[in-house]
């Protein structure tokens, strides 16, 4: 008996056999692929990562300016133990003192400038070093 050459049977055979065929000659490919893949990104993700925490914290901060002091969600009402002392500037602006991380020979310390007519945060800055100052992302 001859088979029909569009016979449901063959095409599944051969389908099958090319598809192995595709996997076995693409299989150590990828794997290799994958490690590199996974290699590359261990590497960019150390060195890239260095200043990240330094920066997520210039970025948190900065977030703060525009914000009215009264706002619950602020570092400086969020955490109000942490709060330091408020001092009168000479432009008439209040700056608040507000201790990031106050643990010995780790001090970081953030002062926000906050304008007396509309009570919002008008400047923010820090004193401490990028290895002091700073927030795991």
């Amino acid at each position: 008996m001859l088979q029909n050459r569009f016979s449901p049977n063959l095409w599944l055979n051969r389908t099958r056999l090319s598809a192995r065929r595709l996997a076995a000659r693409y299989a150590p490919m990828s794997r290799i692929s994958i490690l590199l893949i996974i290699a590359l990104g261990l590497i960019s993700g150390c060195a890239g990562g260095a200043g990240s925490a330094h920066r997520n914290f210039m970025d948190v901060i900065h977030s703060d300016v525009g914000m009215s002091i009264d706002y619950p969600y602020i570092s400086l009402n969020r955490y109000p133990e942490s709060r330091g002392k408020i001092s009168q500037l000479s432009n008439g602006n209040k700056e608040y003192q507000y201790l990031w991380d106050s643990r010995q020979g780790k001090e970081c310390t953030v002062y926000y400038e906050v304008d007396k007519a509309s009570e919002r945060i008008v400047a923010v800055r820090f004193e401490g070093t990028p290895d002091t100052c700073y927030l795991v992302p």
